[in-house]
């Protein structure tokens, strides 16, 4: 949550004319970042690592994902068409409605059957695809 909160605080410092193209930038972000993810994550050589070491990089990789999010989430406020009061409702709730799917598939799915590293793989799947869709998606004008 604080990381959250830090994102959308510095919203307006890192994004000060919202657009589109910046919103892609940042679906490409926390796909580059899940692939990161992938590869060093805190458990990834556990006889190597002290408990407090594995904790501090498991805290600080959810502190920056959380950060990038908040940013992402402020920055899809700002660029909606409609005006402010439908704009937050409708992201409010596609927020919802995308964290408890994505807390039902994750627990369920893709982490038993995939396992970490192929389920940060498909986050970064599922981000390319999102930062494609809105790149190809957009009037080209």
């Amino acid at each position: 949550m604080a990381g959250l909160a830090l994102g959308a605080f510095s919203f307006n410092r890192m994004v000060p004319v919202p657009s589109e193209k910046k919103y892609f930038h940042i679906q490409i972000s926390l796909a580059l970042f899940s692939l990161g993810f992938s590869f060093c994550h805190p458990g990834a050589e556990p006889a190597r690592n002290t408990c407090m070491m594995v904790q501090a990089v498991f805290v600080s990789l959810t502190l920056i994902l959380s950060f990038i999010t908040g940013l992402e989430f402020s920055l899809a406020s700002a660029i909606g068409g409609k005006d402010i009061t439908l704009r937050t409702s409708f992201n409010y709730s596609a927020d919802l409605f995308g964290s408890a799917i994505g807390a039902i598939v994750t627990t369920l799915l893709l982490l038993p059957f995939l396992g970490f590293v192929a389920s940060c793989l498909v986050m970064v799947a599922m981000n390319l695809f999102s930062a494609g869709f809105l790149y190809f998606g957009q009037n080209k004008s």
